[in-house]
């Protein structure tokens, strides 16, 4: 049979073999992105909630059982539908006072996904609290003063028993002012019940009635035990669960656990897994809470990194995912995942806004293997001065390490709504069909306004005047563009609380007019971060902050929630510029060089790659 012929006989049946829930499969030249890969990319991003929820209940509820077979009580650990029903409602009801315009269920989702989280959520906490930090410090197991002392010795240990002897001391004298005025009641209501009935007499006689006497106040609700800051709380409760991480033993991808399990817990680390989560059941809880934007950026990143994988490999230099995970542990300090979660979680989650501590390890392997690979090329050379690479990347380092700034302005026509925390259906064509729009209408005001700036100078030219009505109608450009910022931008901003302290405005949008910013301030405001470039493989930032002209509109460019129009009013070039014969700056140089320099290297080896499904 002809060769040509038997392929096209065969393609049809393999590729109707591969199903994926997401549609068409992924693939990059020809391999596949498994379902349960793009999964758990999400499970461990944006849906980490869930999977914490289990990973901390776990640990809770293997203390609950310790006290059990101990014989110690437990009922008053977990509170009853009752009080659980009235601390909820208590704490929505402290929301909704100090944030009457917000709608309490999007601000649910933006932080827990969605109300059903929230609740299970604050459950555990409170068992947890109860458990672990309960208000009398008397109370308290070995490992919460164990948690503490690790974290600054008896300081914290004394500074929350003194806290809770002033609430003890302060209930104390609330209870004797509320049994008082408990005691004095009946006498009040006596004395209000007679004054009432000569009232009453003296209206029978019809007599001058005078002033209507008031009911008298009771003693109101018994007062209940003041609670200890939330914050304060929330602090402590962090530092016991930190010490149950580390008493336990976590897995997860990074371990090199298959695609089919997410976690595996052994609580007491003594070698048995006692809790393991299969992606799959992982994803059947979380998969209503998903976006297709989520689903989208995950195909998009893993689809990335399979291509600069494959093109490292070709050429030879991909270093293996266990040599990837040692260096990145013994750059944490040698104390592995656990403290991953908070050191190089830090930088990962926090600084480069990676959706997962996972995810970065994938690109940990990428940019360790490229960094082996550059860093002979950009050594100082012999006859002096700094490697050409590094030279070129100065200008640019410069400017963002020299503390260069840029004044912009952008107009984001969002395909997200903000205030509702859910995307707008339809939401991408519609911002950029709009975002088209808006581009036009400005080059035809700045045409029209140029026609009329020369109509009206001609005219001054020949010392005749100047008729506005036959001219183009136009405004002045910035004008117009200011005018379109505030009747088109996106950018949103929280209300201020109407009740209790402010919050803070410091990254607070202002529609788009963000003012003088450094480059990675610049980065965070428009809504892009070190992952966005990384995926995207470019920068609205760093084409406003390096490349784009004072005075110009740019765009639109699609970005991370919509398409966006960016105005730059001003520079100002660096003030503190680096100093390549000082190593220290020369270090800096060359660090910020490699991750930058992987960036166009993926993106070249994404761009050659034959991608399906995307």
């Amino acid at each position: 049979m002809n060769t040509l012929l038997l392929l096209a006989l065969l393609l049809p049946s393999s590729a109707a073999a591969v199903q994926s829930d997401f549609g068409v499969p992924v693939k990059v030249n020809g391999v596949l992105i498994e379902d349960a890969a793009i999964k758990r990319h999400i499970i461990y991003g944006p849906c980490r909630p869930a999977l914490e929820w289990r990973r901390i209940n776990a640990l809770l509820q293997t203390e609950i059982e310790r006290r059990v077979t101990a014989g110690e009580p437990t009922d008053h650990l977990t509170p009853s539908k009752e009080e659980f029903q009235r601390i909820y409602a208590t704490k929505i009801t402290e929301f909704e006072e100090r944030f009457p315009t917000l709608d309490v269920s999007a601000e649910v989702r933006r932080a827990y996904r969605n109300m059903e989280w929230y609740r299970r959520e604050l459950e555990m906490d409170l068992v947890f609290d109860n458990t672990f930090v309960p208000d009398d410090p008397d109370q308290w197991p070995a490992l919460t003063f164990e948690a503490l002392r690790a974290e600054a010795g008896e300081i914290l240990i004394d500074d929350f028993r003194q806290s809770y002897e002033r609430r003890t001391n302060f209930y104390a004298e609330a209870l004797a002012v509320w049994e008082d005025a408990k005691a004095s009641y009946p006498d009040r209501v006596k004395a209000y019940e007679a004054e009432l009935a000569e009232w009453e007499r003296k209206r029978a006689a019809k007599e001058e009635l005078g002033d209507q006497p008031s009911a008298p106040e009771g003693p109101g609700e018994e007062p209940e035990f003041p609670e200890e800051d939330a914050m304060y709380r929330s602090i402590l409760r962090q530092m016991v669960r930190d010490m149950l991480f580390k008493t336990a033993s976590t897995l997860t991808s990074i371990d090199g656990l298959p695609a089919e399990t997410v976690m595996a817990l052994d609580v007491n680390s003594d070698g048995v897994m006692e809790y393991t989560w299969a992606t799959q059941e992982m994803w059947d809880d979380v998969k209503d809470t998903v976006t297709e934007k989520e689903i989208e950026d995950a195909k998009r990143f893993l689809s990335k990194l399979e291509a600069a994988k494959q093109r490292m490999a070709g050429e030879e230099f991909l270093i293996t995912a266990e040599d990837a995970k040692a260096t990145m542990t013994e750059k944490d300090g040698g104390a592995g995942f656990q403290s991953a979660q908070f050191n190089i979680g830090m930088v990962a989650v926090g600084n480069h806004q990676f959706p997962s501590v996972e995810s970065y390890s994938d690109y940990y392997r990428l940019l360790e293997s490229h960094r082996r690979k550059v860093e002979p090329t950009i050594v100082a050379p012999l006859e002096g001065g700094i490697a050409e690479p590094l030279r070129e990347h100065l200008v640019r380092a410069n400017k963002i390490m020299g503390l260069g700034k840029v004044d912009c302005e952008v107009l984001l026509v969002s395909a997200y709504d903000f205030p509702s925390n859910q995307w707008i259906e339809g939401g991408w064509e519609i911002s950029k069909e709009k975002a088209d729009w808006i581009k036009e209408e400005i080059e035809r005001n700045n045409q029209s306004y140029s026609e009329y700036r020369r109509m009206r100078m001609e005219a001054a030219a020949e010392g005749v005047d100047f008729d506005p009505n036959s001219a183009p109608q136009a405004m002045d450009p910035h004008d117009f563009w200011s005018l379109l910022i505030d009747e088109y931008c996106g950018y949103w901003d929280p209300p201020q609380p109407a009740k209790g302290r402010p919050g803070s405005a410091v990254g607070y949008k202002q529609k788009g007019r963000f003012g003088e910013r450094y480059r990675n301030d610049l980065q965070g405001m428009i809504g892009e971060s070190p992952f966005v470039q990384f995926v995207s493989g470019y920068s609205i930032t760093d084409h406003v902050f390096f490349d784009q002209q004072v005075g110009t509109i740019a765009g639109p460019f699609k970005g991370p929630h919509g398409y966006y129009l960016t105005k730059v009013m001003r520079r100002k070039p660096p003030t503190r510029p680096l100093n390549v014969a000082d190593e220290r700056h020369l270090g800096l140089l060359r660090e910020d060089y490699i991750p930058f320099s992987l960036i166009e290297y993926c993106e070249e080896a994404y761009s050659a790659a034959a991608v399906e499904g995307l």
